[in-house]
């Protein structure tokens, strides 16, 4: 059982917000950064709760013993949700509220605790996801993404991870940014969005340990080259195509300036540190970017398998250079 070591109730722009915490510290400048996006969304005429659950958390523990048997509450998501510095739970029929968890634990792991206009952006985007609700949202939760790998294949879940996320996920992610950059959330996305691309950047080093142990294992004949090329342009592909989704909704929102901002670092800092991968990954990635950039938000649910088998492509023909087959298949699915 959590202590609770902070409760407060209070009412900004007719927004009931209450705050619950288990940590000791940081509260208050959170409730601040919460306050701003409240009335931020305000100003801009898209706030729609008026009862909000603020939850400041050491981890999210508590909160995945009540998901774990909800309906749509995969292993995958549970696992994804737990590692993430916020979230956000609504119920689609009672969008006047919603509940916001923040990780402090998995905040203080990317940096991101200390930094207020960080954890602001972060606010700002669990927040837009209800108010992005759209056909193509609502569509993309009607579709189901089955990658097929050979067993014992060690790329399989991180293959079919990074293909929900840059498919069935990625429409979710970028109405949600949209949505918080139209209601005027530039700065604190434009500096989210800037820190996890440094991030990336500075994954490098680490990639070189990575390659190194490749071609030891090539050399003592424990891995194939084939399979050594395949491991590498998948972990090239899961570090930098995600971004994609982060840039993209600023070119949607007419942010040209801040877009090509964040991705001179990609084409000046990442790309072309990822010998020999590079080229292959960057062509992808701007691939990507100028799909999401035209993601209507009308799509339909075979207009959004399309769209899907597209983004899937994608990938496949970048595997495909390293001689690496990705077998999967998009098909609709009920939903309760």
């Amino acid at each position: 059982m959590r202590t609770v070591t902070h409760f407060s109730l209070d009412r900004i722009n007719g927004t009931e917000l209450r705050t619950i915490a288990d940590v000791d510290d940081g509260v208050i400048q959170l409730m601040q950064r919460e306050e701003n996006v409240i009335r931020g969304y305000a100003r801009a005429k898209l706030w729609r709760h008026r009862r909000v659950m603020l939850f400041v958390m050491q981890d999210l523990d508590p909160l995945m013993r009540q998901v774990q048997t909800r309906p749509g509450f995969t292993r995958d998501r549970i696992a994804a949700i737990q590692d993430q510095p916020a979230t956000v739970l609504y119920d689609l029929k009672a969008l006047d509220e919603c509940s916001v968890y923040v990780n402090r634990a998995a905040s203080e792991k990317a940096g991101y605790w200390d930094d207020p206009l960080t954890m602001e952006g972060l606010l700002a985007h669990e927040h837009a996801h209800p108010i992005a609700e759209n056909d193509t949202v609502r569509a993309s939760r009607q579709i189901q993404l089955d990658i097929t790998t050979a067993p014992g294949d060690p790329l399989g879940n991180v293959l079919n991870v990074l293909g929900q996320q840059l498919g069935l996920y990625a429409p979710r992610e970028i109405f949600a940014n949209e949505t918080a950059l139209r209601a005027g959330f530039v700065e604190a996305m434009a500096h989210l969005n800037q820190r996890l691309i440094r991030d990336a950047v500075a994954g490098i080093p680490g990639r070189a340990i990575l390659v190194q142990r490749l071609e030891e294992a090539v050399v003592r004949k424990a891995m194939r080259q084939e399979a050594s090329a395949a491991v590498l342009l998948a972990g090239d592909l899961q570090m930098c195509l995600p971004l994609a989704i982060e840039v993209a909704p600023f070119y949607r929102c007419g942010l040209a300036a801040q877009g090509a901002q964040l991705e001179s670092v990609l084409q000046t800092g990442l790309f072309p540190m990822l010998t020999p991968t590079g080229a292959r990954v960057e062509s992808a990635y701007g691939a990507l970017r100028d799909a999401y950039v035209n993601l209507p938000a009308t799509l339909t649910a075979p207009a959004l398998i399309d769209w899907c088998t597209e983004i899937m492509q994608t990938l496949v023909e970048s595997l495909a250079t390293v001689d690496y087959s990705l077998k999967y298949a998009l098909r609709a699915q009920q939903v309760e």
